[in-house]
């Protein structure tokens, strides 16, 4: 009977441990969430600016060179090209970030899930403590699919499509000299490298 008494108490101990890990666990995943929504919206707003500034590229500078000397009372002049600079680094410093907490989410639904199958023995044949598992796969498989889809392919897809975009205006149509395509160029280099990687430890995971 003690025997007995003292395996409920364990038991308990157990599941209450597993619960208050997995609250703990599961608030991190949705800040992380948070954050990485954040992040995807602000690069979605640099590539647009760095689109238009391929696009538009002396419009844009003049716009830009306004609106500095308005608030600077300083000219750019021939460090207008300083622009684009700006712009690569800002897309390599979000973009970078950006996969950064998007792989970190990866690896907490893995651990989240793990805790759900462990949460589950205590509940058998329920729903029960699979959230963010086998209930949301089951009850919205294509909408999941479509989003995985979005983030992890479409998403990077489109940041290799305008860096490469950009490379191409920066070299062979606005002709940058000096060191400041140099710069650019290793900043687009990096930002490839990034995102590819990032692909790449998605889809093609040991």
């Amino acid at each position: 009977m003690q025997q007995s008494s003292a395996g409920r108490s364990l038991n308990e101990a157990k599941f209450n441990n597993l619960c208050s890990h997995y609250k703990d666990s599961s608030e991190i995943h949705f800040a992380t969430i948070k954050q990485r929504d954040t992040l995807f919206y602000l690069l979605l707003a640099i590539l647009s600016l760095f689109i238009v500034h391929s696009a538009y590229t002396d419009f844009f500078n003049k716009v830009v060179s306004e609106l500095f000397k308005k608030n600077t009372y300083t000219e750019l002049n021939e460090k207008v090209d300083l622009i684009s600079t700006f712009l690569w680094l800002f897309v390599f410093g979000v973009s970078a970030k950006y996969f950064q907490t998007a792989g970190i989410i990866e690896k907490q639904y893995g651990y989240l899930h793990a805790l759900e199958e462990q949460l589950e023995k205590f509940y058998r044949n329920t729903v029960i403590f699979t959230r963010e598992g086998k209930f949301y796969l089951n009850k919205y498989p294509v909408l999941s699919k479509w989003m995985w889809f979005l983030y992890t392919i479409a998403f990077p897809l489109m940041i290799l499509m305008c860096i490469c975009f950009k490379a191409y205006t920066e070299i062979s149509v606005v002709k940058l000299a000096g060191a400041t395509i140099y710069i650019n160029m290793v900043f687009g280099i990096l930002v490839f490298i990034t995102t590819v990687i990032y692909m790449f430890s998605l889809h093609f995971k040991k």
